[in-house]
């Protein structure tokens, strides 16, 4: 018996590790995973935009986790219940320039990215907001 099972789409609905847990999908028409589910308990649901991002996630321990994206699908907010959230800045070529840490929608930390050679290599600075 094989540790893998899929649906007529391909998507993988089933699987066991190499540790004996087993894991169960379910995904939508547009081919989405929605749920997840482990033999140890934990339970996934996932909403999607309409361009198939990830901006929804609940798992029945409480976890809960939004996420924003750009008219380029860019992330650019992401946030975790009880946690601060964070703002994406990105340059003309996409690059991920800054990342701002925020708590009730009011930044309290940035990180900005700066590229000092050309094999991107990046050296980081909190600046005050």
């Amino acid at each position: 018996m094989s540790n893998e099972e899929y649906d007529e789409r391909g998507n993988c609905i089933y699987f066991k590790t190499s540790y004996g847990n087993e894991i169960w999908r379910r995904y939508d028409e547009r081919g989405d995973l929605v749920y997840r589910k482990s033999s140890h308990g934990f339970e996934y649901w996932n909403k999607y935009d309409n361009n198939h991002n990830l901006i929804y996630q609940k798992g029945n321990g409480g976890y809960v986790e939004w996420k924003e994206y750009d008219e380029k699908n860019r992330l650019i907010y992401f946030k975790i219940e009880s946690m601060e959230g964070h703002y994406y800045k990105y340059d003309k070529n996409s690059n991920c320039i800054s990342i701002a840490e925020a708590e009730f929608n009011q930044i309290k930390e940035e990180i900005e990215f700066k590229r000092i050679s050309k094999k991107r290599s990046y050296r980081f600075e909190i600046m005050d907001i």
